[in-house]
């Protein structure tokens, strides 16, 4: 792994996460169902059940965690991804303002009959840059 984390890997992740929760609310349904068909009566079967409420009461608050975590993850991922597409943006830009930088000499740069089109050139291309510089600064924070 990278600096950052893989979009992808994080997706996956978040997807057996899913899946667990979706198990564990299925296990809580299921042991719900077989405790409402038991026929049992008396203290001892009071207790159990009561004792057995619990615990599909906790599975299905653990599913509900998992189910959490699961969307936090996608969306972290789906940050990362903006993240890495950002720089991507930002490295292209810089490559752009190096190569307007130098495409030619810089005498060439600086006659007067090349220089609004040179200054115009790297002034956009360096705007460019800093506007994504911005979205990845404010989609990071």
């Amino acid at each position: 792994m990278g600096v950052l984390p893989d979009p992808a890997e994080l997706a996956a992740v978040a997807g057996r996460l899913g899946a667990h929760a979706a198990a564990a609310a299925a296990e809580a349904h299921r042991l719900d169902a077989a405790l409402a068909a038991v026929t049992w009566r008396g203290p001892a079967a009071s207790a159990f059940g009561l004792a057995a409420a619990d615990v599909t009461a906790g599975l299905r608050r653990a599913a509900g965690g998992l189910d959490e975590a699961a969307w936090l993850l996608r969306c972290h991922a789906a940050r990362v991804a903006a993240t890495i597409d950002a720089l991507r943006h930002v490295v292209c830009d810089g490559i752009g303002l190096a190569a307007a930088l130098s495409a030619g000499s810089v005498d060439e740069m600086l006659h007067p009959t090349h220089l609004l089109n040179d200054t115009t050139s790297v002034l956009g291309t360096a705007g460019h840059a800093v506007t994504d510089l911005g979205h990845l600064v404010g989609g990071v924070l």
